[in-house]
């Protein structure tokens, strides 16, 4: 017996455009609104709608790695305010919109690698205070936006392959916190 997450993705093969499937909440997305986890990779994805995943309100985990998504409107994901983990990775996003994760305050898990980030607005971290891991490496990123300082919660962080600075503490954001950040980590590494 398959299980859900393989019906929905036979489902979508049957219908075409998963575009088109996911702007129609009625009778293609509604039998699948239980599901826990959607993944939705290499589907060649290039546009959302901001309703997309408004009849998944039992989402944990979502997966869109691997299409080709620019942009995301900014209310995409406040229907799912128990999302945990999200995967952006392997797209082509330039930019996220302030409030992109306004209402996912239980998320720990985001992946944002291998985009065009060049810059994150200054509070885009500050709803997701649970982040326990975040993976913005092989971006265009210079600096950390001022939220980054409230994920206290964060234990994995990848930043490589960004265009930043030798001295991370001084040009990233303010010193204190990446150092705050660092001792904390050091002394989970250490046993201390």
């Amino acid at each position: 017996m398959s299980s859900p997450v393989n019906k929905f993705s036979d489902h979508l093969s049957a219908y075409g455009d998963p575009e088109q499937i996911l702007k129609r909440q009625d009778t293609i997305i509604s039998p699948f609104g239980e599901l826990n986890s959607l993944d939705l990779s290499t589907l060649k994805i290039s546009n959302l709608e901001p309703n997309a995943f408004v009849g998944f309100r039992k989402l944990w985990k979502i997966k869109l790695a691997n299409n080709a998504l620019e942009e995301l409107p900014q209310d995409i994901f406040s229907k799912n305010r128990g999302l945990r983990e999200i995967d952006l990775g392997h797209n082509r996003l330039n930019i996220l919109p302030e409030g992109l994760f306004q209402n996912v305050g239980l998320l720990q898990i985001l992946k944002l690698n291998d985009n065009k980030l060049s810059k994150l607005p200054s509070e885009i971290f500050s709803p997701v205070k649970n982040l326990r891991q975040l993976d913005l490496s092989q971006n265009l990123l210079n600096t950390l936006p001022h939220s980054f300082s409230k994920l206290e919660n964060l234990a994995i962080l990848s930043l490589t392959e960004n265009r930043f600075q030798e001295d991370l503490s001084v040009d990233l954001i303010n010193k204190s916190s990446v150092d705050q950040f660092l001792e904390k980590h050091m002394k989970l590494l250490l046993g201390g």
